[in-house]
């Protein structure tokens, strides 16, 4: 059961989320204005109007981890399962990665196995956590390559949806993986640390996996790469107002 401390910092996040997202959501859409009148005369002012929209998202996604990982805590997530059609989730995620994966020059794959056809669970949350996995994916390769493979398992009766994200970048040092899905840890946690990021996004994508009523899993090597797996029940009765504290 959720604490009552947990409550209480779900309200402030809440009310900080809404008084930190507004001036955001201003600056994002005036420099994304600028950035059309000027992108093709002034090479200097651009490349600073980027700089200020870049930072400005970053911080966006922050405070969106920060309220996902705090609702979770709180109880105040629940999935919303209907039936829908897997290929089509994973492609419309796949999609809006091309754009990320070519600016680290990655080859970028989709593999939907045969007897992937329907499932039961909630849409919205897959399609975050396949996004969170694979925006981590893109970031941490460059001119490698990135796999998104989903695939069909039968345990115990059940049938099983099992994806996989594999990636060839940096991979994850032996005496850092047993804490990767805690929240605000890092991999990389030095002053020298090149990739930004408060260490939020795995541990939303293993409250969520749970909220799902599944689990996630993670194998690297360092310096060869990165396999992350979710496997998800493919219909799960109690899913609905189901919670799972991080």
């Amino acid at each position: 059961m959720p604490k009552a401390e947990d409550y209480a910092k779900h309200e402030f996040l809440s009310r900080v989320d809404r008084d930190v997202r507004t001036p955001l959501t201003t600056i994002i859409g005036c420099s994304e204005m600028i950035l059309d009148e000027v992108q093709d005369q002034d090479a200097k002012l651009t490349q600073d109007v980027r700089r200020v929209l870049a930072a400005a998202r970053e911080l966006c996604a922050l405070v969106d981890h920060a309220q996902n990982i705090s609702s979770i805590n709180a109880g105040t997530v629940i999935a919303e399962p209907v039936l829908f059609d897997v290929a089509a989730v994973v492609q419309e995620v796949a999609g809006s990665m091309e754009s990320a994966m070519r600016k680290q020059a990655n080859v970028f794959a989709v593999r939907i196995q045969p007897r992937v056809d329907q499932m039961v669970s909630d849409p919205a949350r897959l399609k975050q956590i396949l996004f969170e996995l694979l925006t981590n994916a893109a970031k941490f390769t460059y001119n490698g390559s990135v796999t998104l493979e989903v695939s069909v398992r039968s345990e115990d009766a059940r049938e099983l949806l099992v994806f996989e994200v594999r990636d060839t970048g940096l991979g994850i040092p032996p005496d850092r993986m047993a804490r990767i899905f805690e929240p605000f840890f890092q991999v990389d946690s030095s002053a020298t640390r090149s990739r930004n990021g408060a260490g939020l996004g795995l541990a939303v994508c293993r409250g969520l996996c749970e909220l799902l009523g599944g689990q996630i899993d993670a194998q690297s090597k360092f310096g060869q790469g990165s396999v992350f797996t979710i496997v998800l029940p493919g219909a799960h009765a109690s899913l609905l107002n189901h919670h799972a504290p991080l």
